[in-house]
């Protein structure tokens, strides 16, 4: 699901990746996008079949992982695209993640706590956004609103500094649980 998504979302950023990480395999030609396509179309085949492998419960949350990655990365909605929202998409997918390993564990989420939900929604989706620093150019120049390209690369970087510490705290006050 993961390979999924990583390809999808680097098909979406081409135009970006030819400013920002152009030593990328589809960017130096390495790989042509007819084959990494191909590889995203395989990889999309495998997922539904380990997932539901697994379970229809877990095949059903892995598909939800996949939407929502694909809303994230790819137009027409692109969340990518909006401030905040864009890191929110990571943060539940993440907790979608956890969700399922949990969910294969215990069995059921009647005891899954409530803590993790709303740290993972709160804290991660701030402090994730260092993700963005290293395409700054690109999303500047698509247009990507992203926390650099909004407050400026400096500004940015203090401002996820400081969610950085934020959520280094709310790790042990959770823990401390």
């Amino acid at each position: 699901a993961c390979l999924f998504s990583l390809i999808t979302n680097n098909i979406a950023d081409i135009d970006i990746d030819k400013i920002s990480n152009k030593k990328r395999p589809l960017i130096t030609g390495a790989v042509d996008i007819a084959t990494y396509k191909k590889l995203g179309k395989a990889s999309l085949f495998l997922t539904f079949l380990f997932a539901f492998s697994s379970g229809v419960l877990n095949g059903l949350i892995i598909c939800l992982f996949l939407f929502n990655y694909y809303i994230y990365s790819a137009p027409p909605l692109r969340l990518k695209r909006i401030t905040f929202l864009s890191k929110l998409c990571i943060s539940i997918n993440s907790f979608i993640l956890v969700l399922s390993g949990y969910l294969l564990a215990c069995g059921t989420a009647n005891q899954f706590p409530l803590s993790i939900i709303l740290y993972l929604l709160i804290f991660f989706t701030a402090a994730i956004n260092f993700i963005d620093i290293k395409d700054y150019e690109g999303d500047l120049k698509a247009g990507i609103k992203t926390l650099p390209v909004v407050l400026g690369l400096k500004n940015s970087k203090r401002l996820i500094g400081v969610f950085y510490f934020i959520a280094y705290l709310a790790t042990y006050l959770l823990l401390k649980q």
